[in-house]
């Protein structure tokens, strides 16, 4: 097995040469470009250049950290790797190089055990080469997987003939109509980022039904950025702070919280075209072309909003589809600070606190690790004081009521039941110890 695992993992580091190789030929490109002599200092620079000098910067970032975590796995993951990779195959290693995943019921790979992330990139969900970072990339994202892959290389040709040709331009509006505008129409009835700006939604539509080109152009943009602007206070950003960050300031605050697909474009490109509106200069294209690129822009826009890593997507997944074992964690995701945009969610929530179905579910899930970590006394206590974050008064009260009643009774019952529980299994170990035992 030893000369399997040392052939495996010779296979294995031709495989990162060529990673390291990449990774170091696009730093040396990029650092080329940076350090090459400005034409004009940096206050004479186009929004394009500033731009462009922004994502060379993050993505110069982002190839180093790359580097780092290949040697990060060279030095932790690699032995092991082949080793485990050696004792799926056997001795003859046929399928190396054939289908297969560690995960799924075909023999493993050699590239299944490469797990650091420059193995997985491509140019949209994990792009490491700033060239790569194409507006064309993140339209039609919800067309149904098999349509986008049948039809994204000629709608690229029309992309590209854009200025000579309408052929995009009809494809993308039929696009914003199906896809786009029915879920706009939804984020302003129910996401609770964009539902306080439900009337303006309805307008933005109204105006793109009548293909008011001019008027999206400049209603759009401000639609958008105040947009993050709300994910932003929710994610905790000062308020001071909040109202004097330009864009690219909100996105790089929501990017740490959640990558969804998009971000580097909505950081790198999409700011240009805001700008140049926003400041009243020369667009270089059509009213057309900058309002249906807003309104695409909401494809991602609705994106992020959802997205389940911001901490009020979850908070909001534990209120609308609560079990037993989720709300016992809302007290962890600062449902104080954002109560007031929940009030109504909170209020059914403490709805179904009230009932003997969700005091028996607590019950019944109680397990000895819970006991001695103490998670459920502690939400449980924490419940009883925030009472009235669920409800009105009387309702505050009968929640308490039952708390009381479950600190008192429950759960010294529950404790009970488990330390038989226990000792049960403890003289069946011991039972069958002694059988065992018997037959030696």
């Amino acid at each position: 097995m030893h000369e399997e695992a040392n052939v495996i993992k010779a296979k294995l580091l031709v495989e990162i040469e060529k990673d390291r190789s990449s990774i170091n030929e696009q730093i040396g490109r990029i650092k080329a470009e940076l350090d090459a002599p400005a034409v004009t200092d940096d206050e004479s620079r186009t929004q394009e250049q500033r731009y462009r000098k922004l994502a060379l910067e993050y993505f110069l970032q982002k190839n180093e950290a790359a580097a780092v975590e290949i040697e990060e796995y060279i030095r932790v993951q690699l032995e092991n790797a082949s080793y485990s990779l050696a004792l799926h195959l056997g001795p003859q290693g046929k399928r190396m190089f054939g289908p297969g995943s560690l995960f799924g019921s075909a023999p493993p790979t050699l590239f299944d055990a490469l797990t650091y992330r420059y193995r997985f990139r491509n140019c949209r969900t994990l792009n490491f080469d700033p060239d790569l970072l194409q507006e064309i990339d993140f339209r039609f994202l919800s067309l149904p997987v098999h349509v986008y892959r049948e039809n994204i290389d000629q709608i690229r040709k029309y992309y590209k003939d854009r200025e000579v040709s309408d052929d995009y331009y009809e494809i993308a509006e039929w696009y914003i109509n199906e896809f786009i505008i029915p879920r706009f129409l939804e984020a302003g009835r129910s996401d609770i980022h964009v539902a306080s700006k439900g009337a303006l939604a309805e307008h933005i539509i109204e105006r793109f039904k009548q293909r008011d080109y001019i008027s999206l152009s400049f209603i759009l943009p401000p639609f958008i950025e105040g947009t993050f602007h709300d994910i932003c206070q929710t994610l905790g950003l000062k308020e001071s702070v909040n109202e004097r960050a330009a864009l690219n300031q909100l996105l790089q605050t929501i990017q740490k919280h959640t990558n969804a697909i998009g971000m580097e474009y909505l950081l790198f490109i999409m700011p240009i075209r805001r700008n140049r509106i926003a400041h009243g200069r020369e667009l270089y294209a059509s009213y057309r072309e900058v309002a249906v690129s807003f309104m695409l822009d909401l494809d991602l826009l609705l994106d992020v909003a959802k997205h389940s890593e911001l901490p009020l997507n979850g908070l909001l997944d534990v209120l609308r589809n609560p079990t037993a074992k989720k709300v016992k964690k809302i007290f962890t995701m600062k449902i104080e600070q954002h109560h007031c945009r929940l009030a109504s969610d909170c209020r059914a929530l403490g709805h179904w606190m009230n009932t003997d179905e969700f005091w028996s579910r607590l019950d019944r899930e109680l397990m000895q690790t819970d006991v001695d970590t103490k998670e459920t006394e502690r939400f449980v206590c924490k419940l009883e004081y925030h009472s009235l974050l669920f409800g009105d008064a009387d309702v505050a009260a009968q929640i308490k009521e039952r708390g009381k009643a479950f600190l008192r009774h429950t759960l010294p019952a529950a404790r009970q039941r488990l330390m038989v529980d226990a000792e049960k299994r403890a003289r069946i170990l011991e039972l069958i110890k002694a059988k065992l035992g018997g037959h030696d």
